[in-house]
């Protein structure tokens, strides 16, 4: 509905379409009655939450004797020797690395399992699979 209502075709420039976009939105929640709704316009029934939304994310918090790493902006984290390729919508996050046994690791973020990661191998075992992992040299 919004494509066909808002896009086809598209305004000549920018400003245009952004002038639709905000029309079809206007009448879509508070003209349009909605069957889902028992035929109620979406602004007679929205009610705004109660929880306070903060203004600035927090830090995650993790055991102290967890190694904490933050990813970089290629996705990847640096953990004793290698690169691991954790995701790119987790670039410039905390995660941290839970010792679980002498050569794995759980990783963390804030209370999210990402996945093991065996040390001795170099392997990430996750929920989408298992990889290898980059191996780096130290410098210093």
């Amino acid at each position: 509905m919004l494509k066909l209502e808002a896009a086809s075709p598209p305004s000549r420039d920018l400003r245009a379409q952004q002038r639709t976009l905000q029309h079809f939105r206007h009448v879509y929640n508070c003209e349009r009655p909605h069957e889902a709704l028992a035929n109620l316009r979406p602004s007679d029934v929205y009610a705004s939450s109660a929880r306070p939304f903060p203004s600035v994310e927090p830090e995650p918090r993790y055991e102290r004797l967890w190694d904490v790493r933050r990813v970089d902006s290629t996705g990847r984290v640096t953990y004793r020797g290698y690169r691991i390729r954790i995701g790119k919508g987790l670039v410039h996050e905390l995660l941290a690395f839970e010792p679980l046994g002498e050569h794995e690791y759980r990783i963390h973020f804030f209370t999210a399992s990402l996945g093991l990661f065996d040390l001795a191998s170099g392997r990430l075992t996750c929920p989408g699979g298992t990889r290898d992992c980059e191996r780096y040299d130290v410098v210093g």
